[in-house]
């Protein structure tokens, strides 16, 4: 009986902490839903063009189609796609849908409209995850909650889900990816590993970055997976879902390397490997590369954008030049890479909501504060420090062994780590713009990074882990040391 009681009470706590979950993301949701609607009703003076809470339209972006190209030629846009994976072009081009099935096509605006809609989902969803990790690790409601709350109303995270590219999706995907291996190693169901490599592939689709890692992390999962599964049939069964995922990882970067002579989805992978060695090849050097015609044939079926034949063309050069260089020269290869991540961290260390001006932003009466505090070594402090105290007080509570623990965290290491590494030595390039550099005295061209935006895939993780760990630390403090002696009986 008491044993039945116990069941019980557990089902009824795990129904309230579902119920709390989902209230929490559909409230924070619901209230910058509210809030974007009351400019967009009222404060439309106040917006760009009286529909952006920033500059930029999805159509602007260098990684995105033309709408109407989009809409008129979808198979050869996605298929022969090179600056940019097709991601987030898919998306726009799904909600453009409910025009287009009547044989019309939204506005750019209306699009746009849209977009931002999507991306207020995606921010109760990633809210409400937050929070359910945060419960689950802490046992606290209430530690979950002020973790949830503050990441919901951080100006970076604001800026980040008012911008039209596909930054916000792509650490959407990244943190449910990341959830369903969470799931999985609380629940040991398959599904959830299955799902979690799934989502893997199609967050590559978004963000290039991660596609070598994620045949890495796939092997390692799977591998865990298999070998501590008990059943001969469930092991089969396992290991043929895990092939399946693995072929499906290598598809689309084999389908880029037979088009255009590079595994990258992105024509902008070639001058993003120079810019980490800090090289510009002579016009000599560039034009004795020798481009195959199918690559020449293939970029010119598509046109459109900055998705244009010079672009796949200079990528296989500089690619070539890359690998070239590296071999030649090495050591002078790596010391250069070590001065591009010294400015990629310079320029990251600055707080993300500064990255354009946004009227959200510059709404919130606590942006200010938020600039100071999340920039430079302010920023490096707390998140290190809050971090460190995370982990110490967890690894308290741990009974795994420590090699059990790093099998179990390792794919989600691995990510997080070639994030960070292209992050802050990968996103340098050459650029012809004084103005890129002038600010922190870089002078020689190599001075264009978005690495202060980019470093938002690793905040979704890093910020509300250093919340929480600081907030572990408050209330430990308080239980042990301070409460004692503030009792009054």
């Amino acid at each position: 009986m008491d044993f039945t009681c116990k069941s019980s009470l557990r089902v009824v706590r795990h129904s309230i902490w579902k119920s709390q979950t989902f209230l929490l993301g559909t409230l924070t949701g619901s209230i910058l839903l509210t809030i974007e609607l009351w400019f967009w009703l009222f404060r439309t003076g106040d917006l760009f063009r009286g529909a952006y809470f920033e500059s930029t339209s999805s159509e602007e972006m260098m990684q995105t189609l033309e709408l109407n190209f989009l809409i008129d030629h979808p198979i050869r846009s996605f298929w022969y796609l090179h600056f940019q994976p097709p991601g987030f072009d898919f998306l726009r081009l799904v909600l453009a849908l409910p025009e287009v099935i009547f044989g019309s096509r939204p506005s750019l605006e209306t699009l746009d409209l849209r977009i931002y809609l999507v991306h207020i989902v995606m921010f109760g969803a990633m809210n409400a995850i937050i929070f359910y990790w945060v419960r689950a690790m802490s046992g606290s409601p209430a530690i979950a909650l002020v973790t949830s709350v503050i990441w919901a109303s951080y100006p970076g995270n604001i800026a980040m889900v008012t911008y039209l590219d596909s930054m916000y999706l792509s650490s959407f995907l990244l943190m449910v990816c990341v959830h369903l291996w969470f799931m999985y190693l609380r629940l040991r169901r398959l599904g959830f590993a299955l799902s979690a490599c799934f989502v893997g592939i199609t967050l590559t689709l978004t963000r290039t970055s991660l596609q070598p890692v994620l045949f890495a992390a796939i092997v390692i999962v799977g591998y865990f997976i298999v070998r501590q599964t008990a059943s001969t049939r469930m092991r089969k069964k396992a290991a043929g879902w895990f092939l399946t995922c693995l072929l499906l990882s290598v598809a689309y970067p084999l389908k880029q390397f037979a088009l255009f002579g590079t595994f990258s989805s992105t024509s902008s992978g070639g001058h993003h490997l120079l810019g980490m060695i800090r090289y510009l090849p002579t016009e000599q050097e560039f034009a004795k590369v020798t481009v195959p015609s199918r690559v020449v044939n293939n970029a010119n079926k598509l046109v459109n954008a900055y998705n244009v034949p010079e672009e796949a063309i200079t990528n296989f050069r500089y690619s070539q030049i890359f690998l070239g260089r590296i071999i030649e020269e090495p050591v002078i290869s790596l010391r250069e890479s070590l001065v591009s991540a010294q400015r990629s961290i310079v320029k990251g260390a600055g707080a993300t909501q500064a990255y354009q001006q946004n009227v959200l932003v510059d709404l919130l009466p606590w942006s200010g504060f938020s600039e100071s505090l999340f920039s430079g070594s302010s920023y490096v402090l707390f998140v290190g420090l809050g971090s460190v105290l995370l982990l110490v007080l967890r690894l308290k509570d741990l009974s795994l062994s420590w090699r059990r623990l790093l099998i179990e965290t390792a794919p989600v290491i691995a990510v997080l780590a070639v994030l960070t590494f292209t992050i802050f030595f990968g996103s340098l390039r050459y650029t012809t713009s004084a103005k890129m550099g002038a600010p922190f005295g870089w002078i020689d061209g190599f001075t264009w990074t978005e690495s202060n935006r980019l470093k938002f895939h690793l905040e979704v993780f890093v910020l509300p882990a250093a919340v929480f760990g600081t907030l572990s630390a408050a209330q430990l403090v308080y239980r042990q040391w301070l409460r004692p002696k503030w009792r009054v009986f």
